[in-house]
This record gives structure tokens, C-alpha cells and sequence, in this order.
């Protein structure tokens, strides 16, 4: 497997909160297109979608999802835009993925393409933390075997959780905040972002404790950013904000056909 070949394909991260379609030569994103799920209901993202790939072969399609509900309509629109049928990523326990998990066929699919291209691009033992609308930990030991992690709620989703089970609380923008807010909605952003910082570095502190301390981070996702400018520090860290995307590839070339 050549992972540095530069033929162009589509990636679909279809999640929680938007779909993403991104341009990939071969690991690099090229271009994207970000919409949300009622534009994907109304179907007027297609010609958005069409630009991605005019005046260039895309050799094929890969979807990652976490809404199987929504998975039939962007098929459809990824038919109308004119690019071929998307292979869905399915996590199962394989060659290309020995793991200890219960039941690998339960685990996110979004987990799964983090570890993949973690453990392709970083080696094992390897840890990565995806900070998106949860916030996952996955652990690889030394012989590649993905042991499993932690599932936490993400920033917005424990920013619109007070807010929707409290009477008085705002609904409050994630922006950065200091660590003693000075308002309510300081005090709101305090909370969650820091506390969150706080509780990645505390959990991989405690992974480290079986894994070693040399073990590779890996920290990727839509609020990574966010946690890096409060000051995140697991100490060797590596930031990927493209490791879905990649792990998509990885499958796509892993488990061709």
C-alpha cells in the first residue's frame, strides 16, 4: 500500500452536527465543503458538492457516519453531484484492525477511522483523544490492538445541556475563556472548557500509567483547537485536524477491492 499516492478521492464524514465533503489527494485535503444536517434534508447543497471534483478524476468515494439515518440521502446527493457510490466505513475486528473490544461492530465509526490512521501514520502504542461533539479517548497498545477508551460529553453538547436543563442559565457561544469567569457566561465557559482541558490531561495522565509515559497523543476533532489556545498540555502530543479524513483513506486502501 502506497499511502503517499496522490490519487484524488472523496471523503463524507457524515456527523453528529454537520456532513462534511472533503477533496483528499491522496492523505492531504484539498478542498471541503461543511453544511448541516437541514441543508442535507433540503438537498441544496449538490451543486456546492459538484464544484469539489469539476475538472478532476476522483477515483472513488469513502463515508464515515455516526447518523444512519441520514446515510441514504447523501448517497443520493453525492449520485446527483456525479461522484461514485461511497464505501461506508464498518468497523469490525480484521487484519487491518486486531482489537479486544466487546464487540468491535458497536464502536463509532469515527472511533474506528481515528485509531486506523493513528496507528498507520503514528505507529503503536498510540492514544487519541477526538474532541467533537463527544470527547473520545481510544488506546492502542504496542501490538497494535485497539483496548478501547472513554466516551465524554463535548463542549457544545455540556454547553447546551445546562442550558436546556436549567431555567435560567443562557444559551452561551464556546469562545476562550479565562479560568475564573468574571459573569455567568464566563463562569459557563470556564466550566467547560477548562474543565475539560483538565479532564483530558487527567485521563491520559491515567492511561499513561499502563501505557507509558512515551506513548504517542494524538489529539484531532472540531474543539481541539479550542482546548489547544486554553493551554491543553498531555505532554508528548501530536495535533491532526485531517486524522478522520486520512482514516478513511487508510480504509479505502486497506480493504479494496
Amino acid at each position: 500500500m502506497n499511502a503517499g499516492e496522490r490519487t484524488v478521492r472523496l471523503v463524507v464524514l457524515l456527523g453528529n452536527t454537520t456532513c462534511r465533503f472533503a477533496l483528499m489527494e491522496g492523505l492531504d485535503l484539498r478542498e471541503e465543503v461543511i453544511c448541516s444536517h437541514d441543508e442535507l434534508r433540503r438537498g441544496g447543497v449538490v451543486e456546492r458538492i459538484r464544484v469539489l471534483g469539476r475538472g478532476m478524476e476522483v477515483w472513488e468515494s469513502g463515508m464515515c457516519s455516526v447518523v444512519p439515518s441520514l446515510e441514504r440521502g447523501v448517497v443520493d446527493l453525492l449520485e446527483q453531484a456525479g461522484f461514485p457510490q461511497p464505501r461506508l466505513l464498518c468497523p469490525s475486528e480484521s487484519d487491518i484492525f486486531p482489537s479486544s473490544y466487546t464487540d468491535t461492530g458497536t464502536l463509532g465509526a469515527d472511533r474506528y477511522g481515528v485509531v486506523l490512521a493513528a496507528r498507520e501514520l503514528y505507529g503503536a502504542p498510540v492514544i487519541v483523544v477526538d474532541c467533537g461533539t463527544a470527547t473520545t479517548f481510544n488506546v492502542v497498545d504496542a501490538e497494535g490492538v485497539f483496548l478501547g477508551g472513554a466516551i465524554a460529553p463535548g463542549l457544545r453538547t455540556m454547553m447546551a445541556a445546562m442550558h436546556m436543563h436549567t431555567a435560567v442559565l443562557p444559551d452561551v457561544p464556546l469562545v476562550l475563556s479565562p479560568l475564573i469567569g468574571r459573569d455567568t457566561v464566563g463562569c459557563m465557559r470556564a466550566g467547560v472548557i477548562h474543565g475539560t482541558r483538565l479532564a483530558v490531561e487527567g485521563m491520559v495522565r491515567e492511561i499513561n500509567k499502563s501505557m507509558g509515559p512515551e506513548t504517542p497523543l494524538i489529539v484531532t476533532g472540531g474543539n481541539a483547537e479550542l482546548l489547544r489556545a486554553a493551554g491543553l498540555d498531555c505532554g508528548r502530543m501530536h495535533w491532526d485536524a485531517e486524522l478522520l479524513f486520512r482514516g478513511v483513506i487508510f480504509y479505502l486502501l486497506l480493504t479494496h477491492r
